[in-house]
């Protein structure tokens, strides 16, 4: 295959030649691809209806907000002044006050900073705080979660999406959307298809269709999930 230079070479069939690599970095790349083929994907495994043993997960809020009460005055004045034309505007400010080096009073300077770092910074504001409304609304939105009760059998239960955890059974309805990532168990379409829209995701108004796990796809209930003890899923 090589000679003893290290070159790298493959035979393409009988007398038809050879092509070789001599490159360092293809012979690399080469050998990336070749274990990337060779190493078995990540599986996690998540129980069903076992809070304690579903640990190191992260949880369900949402948090898309900027700023909080301790941290609002040093970040929001941080943002302003990270900027190149209020951190020119600033030393212009600064420098006012300096005798000798200027003529012009500092408040000529310092007054239109003022105004525009306030107005601009009260925007943030406004926008960070339509952020966390939009944050709570969704995180206060109750979903049927299903739950085994003392006879093995399955109860739905309302729930807060930022209470759900993973390894909980959510019962979805038509136009329902998703509170976080699911595993597609059961569907009341004849096949175990569901079709799913991703709008707010990727903008494509095309509904994706998906079919259930197979380990699931000939139950017809959702309390069979329950009752099959199904214990574990992985993926």
């Amino acid at each position: 295959m090589g000679d003893e230079d290290g070159d790298f070479a493959q035979v393409f069939g009988g007398d038809a030649g050879a092509k070789t690599l001599k490159s360092d970095t293809a012979i690399q790349a080469t050998k990336k691809e070749l274990n990337r083929k060779d190493q078995a994907p990540e599986t996690r495994v998540v129980e069903f209806n076992n809070e304690p043993a579903n640990t190191g997960f992260v949880t369900n809020i949402i948090k898309s907000t900027k700023y909080t009460w301790w941290n609002v005055v040093p970040k929001s004045l941080w943002e302003q002044f990270r900027k190149v034309a209020n951190f020119y505007f600033l030393i212009v400010a600064i420098l006012t006050f300096l005798p000798g080096v200027t003529s012009f009073s500092p408040s000529t300077a310092v007054i239109p900073l003022v105004l525009v770092v306030g107005f601009s910074i009260a925007r943030e504001l406004y926008d960070d705080g339509m952020r966390g409304r939009s944050d709570r609304r969704s995180n206060h939105q109750k979903f049927s979660v299903l739950k085994r009760d003392a006879k093995g059998s399955g109860m739905t239960e309302e729930v807060k999406s930022l209470n759900i955890k993973v390894g909980d059974i959510l019962v979805l309805k038509k136009n329902s959307p998703v509170p976080a990532d699911c595993l597609a168990l059961l569907s009341t379409e004849e096949g175990g298809v569901l079709y799913v829209s991703t709008a707010q995701l990727d903008g494509e108004t095309n509904l994706k269709r998906h079919l259930v796990t197979q380990a699931t796809k000939d139950l017809t209930d959702a309390a069979q999930v329950c009752e099959q003890r199904i214990s574990r899923s992985e993926k």
